[in-house]
């Protein structure tokens, strides 16, 4: 018993270090459910029956490490005619995470860090005008790190053996300035209040499958999950002068695609620290790795 103290002492540190590192994942489906026994308070599964019911039975703290890493969020160009398509962008998340569970069913969960955004296209996505090849005449645009926040709320729907279904909500928002901008064909850049707003909301739904392989409540859960998502790039006032001497404007960004797919695995340790990883494909390429602990 001392040793498993010790043991998840050490990885509630490690969890700690990690948030000191500094698009949206779905999650596992059942991430309200996994963890029910506590790193403080040894905690239980809720059962509503159970005599020996007590309060960190019923509801729970959790604290990890959030890490979203999207290499392209497939974008367009926010006009009402032709909506061109941005190349390449890039988001990359590193958070800490906080969860409140209730009946080890319900989470609202929150993540505090900072975001970098990169935009990598051609400058005719903006209507500049170029004399060369338009797809060698690469414009960079790189937003500052800064600070960043998700809110949202996840469901255990239904479980009957090791199966599982659940759904969940949230809304992700980052404001920056840009940093720099870096273009093939030396347009001449004018800056006027360049600060921008890069918000999304989703909504997903998932299954999953628990496959145990020690004791103590010891299992990895695959888990494929559904997801739909509305994102939006708030260029600000960020005006160019293209090769011609005409003024453009970057206009807003918006998802190109709505709907997309995710496939995680989970690794939980004695129902009391886990560990995912996930994959994000169709309306965006991403990567995310999320550590929580359960106190």
């Amino acid at each position: 018993m001392f040793l498993k103290k010790i043991c998840l002492i050490v990885i509630a540190a490690l969890t700690l270090l990690v948030t000191d590192l500094k698009a949206l994942p779905v999650g596992n489906p059942l991430d309200a459910t996994w963890l029910c026994n506590g790193l403080v308070w040894e905690g239980s599964c809720y059962e509503p029956c159970d005599p020996c019911l007590c309060w960190q039975d019923t509801w729970s703290f959790r604290f990890g490490y959030y890490g979203d890493f999207v290499f392209n969020r497939y974008m367009e160009v926010d006009n009402h005619h032709n909506r061109p398509a941005i190349r390449h962008t890039e988001l990359f998340t590193n958070a800490a995470y906080l969860a409140f569970n209730v009946w080890d069913r319900f989470d609202v969960f929150a993540s505090l860090g900072d975001s970098t955004l990169r935009i990598q296209t051609p400058g005719s996505a903006f209507f500049l005008n170029t004399d060369d090849d338009p797809n060698n005449n690469v414009l960079n645009i790189e937003l500052n790190t800064h600070f960043s926040w998700s809110i949202g709320g996840r469901a255990t729907l239904w479980e009957c053996g090791c199966f599982g279904f659940g759904a969940e909500a949230q809304y992700f928002s980052y404001k920056s300035k840009v940093n720099y901008v870096d273009n093939a064909f030396e347009t001449p850049l004018y800056l006027s209040d360049a600060g921008t707003k890069y918000h999304e909301y989703q909504f997903g739904i998932g299954a999953t499958y628990q496959i145990p392989i020690a004791g103590c409540g010891t299992f990895v859960v695959p888990y494929f999950a559904v997801k739909w998502a509305h994102a939006k790039l708030d260029m600000g006032n960020f005006l160019l002068i293209d090769n011609e001497g005409d003024l453009v404007e970057l206009f807003h960004l918006h998802n190109q695609r709505t709907t997309g797919v995710a496939i995680g695995l989970t690794l939980v340790g004695c129902r009391v620290w886990s560990l995912t990883a996930e994959a994000r494909y169709i309306d965006e390429l991403a990567l995310h790795i999320n550590s929580q602990i359960r106190f």
